[in-house]
């Protein structure tokens, strides 16, 4: 299993890997939603995937004493649980990706663009 340590900086910047940012779709200007299962943990998303919708699922998987995931795997595989949304949203057609950027020109493309100062009139 994959593991992904990322570092926040001054600013509230936090560097996600290229490979994570691959695998999970997020591109520039993607909306993040973080929810919080419990104190100090996160379930980290796309907004548009809704990962609040599956978070009380999720959280109440890692405060049962025997996982529920093969319960709702089964139920998953049965029909028992739809995949489909119940506000029939469409599905977002996929974007040719961004070019791959390091971390550096992420940290500067996230500083603030420097000021010029212009005459007026002229």
């Amino acid at each position: 299993m994959r593991t992904y340590t990322t570092i926040a900086r001054d600013r509230g910047v936090t560097t996600i890997p290229v490979d994570l940012r691959e695998t999970a779709g997020v591109r520039p200007d993607s909306a993040l939603t973080w929810v919080e299962l419990a104190n100090g943990l996160w379930l980290v998303g796309l907004s548009e995937r809704h990962p609040e919708e599956v978070a009380p699922l999720v959280a109440s998987a890692l405060i049962a004493e025997h996982s529920p995931f093969p319960k709702l795997m089964r139920r998953l595989l049965s029909g028992e649980i739809s995949l489909k949304s119940e506000r029939g949203r469409r599905r977002t057609r996929q974007v040719e990706s961004p070019p791959t950027l390091t971390e550096e020109q992420m940290i500067a493309l996230g500083s603030a663009s420097p000021t010029t100062r212009r005459g007026r009139g002229r």
